[in-house]
């Protein structure tokens, strides 16, 4: 679709207990010498048998297991990047790393209960593969995160602003600082 490949996912109990399940997808690349993407500024190369992710510092889900920061990461080699994405209008508890065991990863954490009204027993996932610009590495990652998910993204507001704290109430142009 548009550009990417998406992915949708569900998985259904059959036994009538309440689970957790752990569902992951692999995506088998050779990512040496490829850059590894934390954020717009902070890149690293991958190596071998290293474990690639951003988890932030303070993102751990009780017993410090780890989610990822945002909803897409990136990693960038001389000719092609690649972006996993998890939708942004279906949270989930999820993880996107590098192993060079496994390749490019992501995985959930669900929960099967007959309790749900919803979904009883089920518990879905859904993400995105897509290329994006090597040279800009995180930054085209959510250029195309945000192209594809547009309408998330749409600026609504007639009147923008911004809160600012610490600025002298008095004065006349707070925008410019005078």
């Amino acid at each position: 679709q548009r550009g990417h490949i998406r992915v949708d996912g569900k998985v259904r109990d059959t036994t009538g207990e309440d689970r957790g399940l752990r569902v992951g997808f692999s995506l088998p690349v050779d990512g040496r010498g490829f850059t590894w993407w934390d954020d717009t500024v902070v890149s690293h190369t991958i190596a071998d048998s290293q474990h690639y992710a951003y988890y932030g510092s303070d993102w751990g889900v009780g017993r410090n297991r780890q989610v990822s920061v945002y909803p897409f990461a990136s990693m960038s080699g001389a000719e092609v990047g690649l972006t996993l994405a998890q939708r942004v209008d279906q949270p989930r508890f999820f993880r996107l790393f590098f192993e060079s065991a496994t390749g490019y990863n992501i995985d959930y954490n669900l929960g099967l209960s007959a309790e749900t009204t919803k979904f009883p027993s089920a518990a879905s996932f859904h993400f995105l593969l897509y290329r994006h610009d090597p040279e800009w590495g995180m930054r085209a990652a959510a250029q195309r995160y945000y192209e594809i998910f547009a309408d998330f993204f749409q600026v609504r507001a007639e009147r923008q602003g911004v809160y600012c704290y610490g600025i002298h109430p008095d004065l006349e142009d707070p925008e410019i600082g005078r």
